[in-house]
């Protein structure tokens, strides 16, 4: 059986899908998770939610399922996704080098390709070998069953099928183990065509871009009505804290060789930033230490907070402070969570936003924030020093402080909190903490 030609995954943005309506009858129970959904792309990290079950792709290092935490909501999983596990659930997709149209899906967890010869589903690396190995010697005769296409599902716009192209199989579940699937060996266009029946959805996957849903999805933490921040911070994150550890340093330093820019102080606040941006570890680490005032982690990434803090004053002594208008993110909230009208609080974390009120947005609340605020804030445009523009990303400075101005329940089930910006000075009565110049970054 020919396998036919796959769906061409661009490196870039994604392009908006070219889909066919879809028929009024096949249309997807709404769920908040698809929001955030959008095309796979290559190079870049992944959730992979099941359209009929709302379960995530998940693997322990072999077996392959879908899970949800005990039935919880997939946008709930995600913003809750910050265990020593959290990279089960990750997936990135890589180009495959050895024939056009086709992708590895490999997990971040194990660093292990999704694999299948014909029925289960598993997680495959040769006995723990570096994927590049594994990717340079893909050439066997069963080389095909680790590589993929992703085709767009018309009758349900946003969801994808995943075909295997070794048995041109659809990736499959019921609700726990993942198999593939043809029908007793039919062709994919037959599949596809007959796509209609009541378990029609186990075979279609929604994507949700990792790295998009820590920066502008991620817990953030409530400082509360504390007057002070904690020792930890004026301990680690002031002027005579940690230098960059030789992990941060190269991360900027690549991010500098690759736009080829020099080291003058403009192109390393620039290099700063861009790393912040960047899809590795960093941003993650940096703002789960900073929630947690970890006295373990904090010494780690001080460094590297005092280079943002520093990239972000020279941005603003520079005139390029953003002092209006709205910005959007989400979060992952309980009930029992205090943002309520006339409270005032600062955010430890750097705090990502986006000047798109269309962005995608995970977590069961929406939080707009009006820079018009009281006093002074630093915030400023990533854009040109973003790896991703297309976010429209606005950085704000942390412990920033904040007023809450509303609070509403809307149609779609989330909740849409408006905030103002609220001067530091007059929530912290010791906000001064000097940051020092720029660490050295060789």
């Amino acid at each position: 059986m020919e396998a036919q030609s796959a769906t061409h995954i661009p490196e870039g943005p994604p392009p908006e899908p070219d889909l066919e309506p879809a028929p009024a009858a096949a249309e997807p129970a709404p769920a908040a998770f698809l929001r955030a959904t959008e095309a796979p792309q290559a190079g870049r990290s992944f959730y992979i939610i099941n359209a009929a079950h709302e379960k995530l792709l998940d693997t322990h290092g072999r077996k392959v399922q879908v899970w949800n935490n005990g039935g919880r909501a997939a946008e709930v999983v995600i913003a809750q996704n910050t265990s020593k596990h959290r990279f089960n659930l990750r997936w990135e997709i890589v180009r495959c080098p050895h024939e056009d149209g086709a992708y590895y899906i490999i997990n971040e967890g194990h660093a292990a390709f999704l694999d299948t010869h014909g029925s289960s589903v598993q997680v495959w690396n040769n006995h723990g070998k570096d994927r590049a190995k594994v990717i340079a010697a893909n050439t066997s005769k069963n080389a095909r069953n680790l590589r993929w296409k992703m085709t767009p599902c018309t009758r349900e716009p946003g969801a994808f099928y995943i075909i295997n192209l070794g048995h041109e199989a659809f990736l499959d579940t019921h609700g726990g183990a993942v198999t593939v699937w043809n029908n007793g060996g039919r062709n994919e266009a037959h599949i596809i065509e007959g796509n209609t029946s009541r378990n029609a959805r186990n075979i279609r996957w929604y994507f949700i871009d990792s790295r998009k849903q820590d920066r502008f999805g991620a817990e953030l933490g409530f400082f509360g009505f504390a007057s002070t921040r904690p020792d930890n911070w004026v301990a680690y994150c002031g002027e005579s804290g940690p230098d960059l550890t030789e992990q941060c340093k190269q991360v900027i330093q690549e991010c500098l060789s690759a736009t080829g820019k020099s080291s003058n102080p403009d192109d390393v606040v620039s290099a700063v930033i861009r790393a912040y941006t960047k899809e590795c570890f960093l941003y993650r680490e940096v703002n789960q230490a900073l929630l947690h005032n970890s006295e373990v982690e904090l010494p780690k990434y001080s460094g590297f907070v005092r280079a943002l803090r520093r990239a972000i004053l020279s941005r603003v002594k520079a005139g390029r402070n953003v002092t209006s208008g709205l910005v959007w993110r989400g979060m992952q909230l309980d009930d029992s969570s205090m943002y309520h009208p006339g409270q005032k609080f600062l955010w430890p974390n750097f705090v990502s936003t986006s000047r798109n009120q269309n962005g995608t947005f995970s977590g069961n609340t929406v939080f707009c924030i009006d820079l018009d605020g009281k006093g002074l804030t630093y915030a400023i445009a990533i854009e040109e020093d973003s790896e991703y523009p297309e976010e429209e990303e606005v950085l704000l400075y942390p412990y920033s402080g904040f007023e809450v101005i509303s609070r509403k329940k809307q149609r779609n089930g989330q909740t849409l909190v408006k905030l103002r910006t609220y001067d530091t000075c007059l929530l912290d009565t010791n906000a001064t903490y000097p940051v020092g110049p720029m660490p050295p970054i060789v």
